[in-house]
C-alpha cells in the first residue's frame, strides 16, 4: 500500500514539471541490486535525461546506479562499445554490463535495457515503392539482406533523388542511424550516396535542401556491398522524424533492409 501511495505522489509530480521548464522526473538510487528496488526520485535540470546503469565496484561487486545525467554523458553513453569508460566518478564495466540507458520522458529509468531502436515498428513513409518492397520492412526487426529471399527490404520505383523516412512520434536527441544494405544485388546493385537527415517536422513533406532538416551524415558506396552503415549524428542533433536520402543526382533505386535509430 505505501509502495502504491509513493507511485501515485510520483507520477502526479511528473505532471507537473513541464510548466517549469525542468527536464524529467528521475528514479534515483545511487546503488541497488536491481534497478527496479529504487523508491526515490529526482527532477533532473533542462540540459538533462534520466539514466541507469549497471557498475562495478573496486573488489568486482555489481550494483546499479540511477539518477539524472547531462545529455552530453547520455550521447558518449550511447557510442561505447565493449571497453570500460570513466563516466563522471563512476567506472562503467561496459564489456560485463547489462545496462547502460538514458531516456527522456518521467521516470522512464526503472528498467534495466540497453539502448533500444526508436524506430522499431514505427510509422514509415518513402517516395514510392516497386517490387512490394513497402517503407514498414526497413522498421520491422529483420536485418536480412537477401531481397527475395528474407523479403524484408524496402523498394522504390525508378526516380530523381528516392527517400525513405520514419516518424518516431516525438523529438528525441538523435546520436546514430544504423543502416543494412541488401547484399544480394550483384550486377543489379545500386548507387548507395545516402544522406541522413533529422527534423522536428513531417519529413515526408520537406524538399531534400530544406533548411528545417538537420543533416545528420552521408554514406557513398555501393548496394551491393551488403554493409551495415553506422552515422553518427553531430552532438545536440534532436528531431522526430528520420529521412535516408539517396543524394546521387542520377535516375535511381533506393532499397533498404532496416534502418535502426538510436538516442535518448
Amino acid at each position: 500500500m505505501i509502495v502504491v501511495v509513493l507511485m501515485n505522489v510520483m507520477f502526479a509530480l511528473a505532471g507537473m514539471q513541464n510548466a517549469y521548464g525542468q527536464g524529467p522526473i528521475c528514479f534515483s538510487c545511487e546503488r541497488t541490486e536491481n534497478p527496479e528496488d529504487c523508491r526515490s526520485s529526482l527532477t533532473c535540470g533542462p540540459e538533462q535525461a534520466c539514466s541507469v546503469q549497471q557498475l562495478s565496484a573496486a573488489h568486482g561487486d555489481v550494483f546499479f546506479w540511477s539518477g539524472c545525467e547531462d545529455y552530453e554523458i547520455c550521447e558518449t553513453l550511447s557510442d561505447q562499445v565493449g571497453s570500460a569508460t570513466i563516466i563522471g566518478r563512476r567506472q562503467v564495466s561496459i564489456s560485463h554490463q547489462r545496462c547502460l540507458y538514458c531516456c527522456s520522458t518521467d521516470l522512464c529509468n526503472q528498467n534495466c535495457t540497453s539502448f533500444v531502436n526508436l524506430a522499431l515498428h514505427r510509422p514509415a513513409y518513402q517516395s514510392s515503392v516497386s517490387w512490394n518492397g513497402t517503407a514498414d520492412l526497413a522498421v520491422d526487426g529483420d536485418t536480412t539482406k537477401n531481397y527475395y529471399t528474407g523479403k524484408s527490404c524496402t523498394h522504390n520505383a525508378g526516380e530523381n533523388y528516392p527517400w525513405w523516412a520514419v516518424d518516431l512520434g516525438k523529438d528525441f536527441h538523435i546520436t546514430k542511424v544504423k543502416i543494412h544494405e541488401r547484399d544480394d544485388a550483384g550486377a543489379d546493385g545500386r548507387s548507395f550516396h545516402l544522406i541522413v537527415l533529422v527534423s522536428s517536422v513531417n519529413a515526408t513533406k520537406l524538399d531534400r535542401n530544406s533548411p528545417l532538416f538537420t543533416k545528420c551524415g552521408a554514406y557513398f558506396g555501393h548496394s551491393s556491398e551488403g554493409n551495415t552503415v553506422t552515422i553518427d549524428c553531430p552532438r545536440n542533433t534532436s528531431g522526430r522524424w528520420i529521412r535516408v536520402q539517396q543524394n546521387d543526382p542520377h535516375f535511381e533505386y533506393m532499397h533498404l533492409c532496416e534502418v535502426e535509430v538510436f538516442g535518448f
